[in-house]
């Protein structure tokens, strides 16, 4: 009973943790603050966190598919902060799909140099990062 007690207050406690007025329920303004830094990005990704990748040595293999730990995640492309959108002058477009997850892909125009789309699910009262897809080559 105590074990079942405990477990129900860790996820109570996580669940919070992730909620509240940091994370507004529109996607678009959570958005706007995930990428300025304005709350803690680490904290709105699941992990492990899908990644996937062209194989570079083997473009008909298809994508390379990876599932990345918090520590390992650093090693690969993160979400660009509005300063770095402007410096790559790439284009932004969201979609949501029919399960309400949503997606920021990013691209530069005429161009297979940056091509990444970042999917984004509602969990537990706030938005989290589950999984990149770069199509960059």
């Amino acid at each position: 009973m105590r074990r079942l007690l405990f477990t129900l207050l860790a996820f109570l406690l996580q669940a919070s943790a992730y909620g509240g007025a940091a994370c507004p329920p529109d996607f678009v303004q959570f958005l706007g603050k995930f990428e300025r830094g304005e709350i803690d990005q680490s904290r709105h990704t699941r992990f492990p966190l899908r990644y996937s990748h062209p194989d570079r040595d083997d473009l008909e293999r298809g994508p390379k598919r990876l599932l990345l730990d918090q520590r390992s995640a650093k090693k690969f492309e993160s979400f660009p902060t509005v300063e770095i959108q402007a410096r790559l002058n790439v284009e932004r477009e969201i979609s949501k799909d029919k399960s309400g997850n949503c997606a920021v892909k990013f691209q530069v125009p005429d161009s297979d140099m940056y091509a990444i789309t970042f999917t984004f699910e509602r969990w537990s009262g706030t938005w989290r990062l589950v999984a990149i897809e770069d199509f960059s080559l």
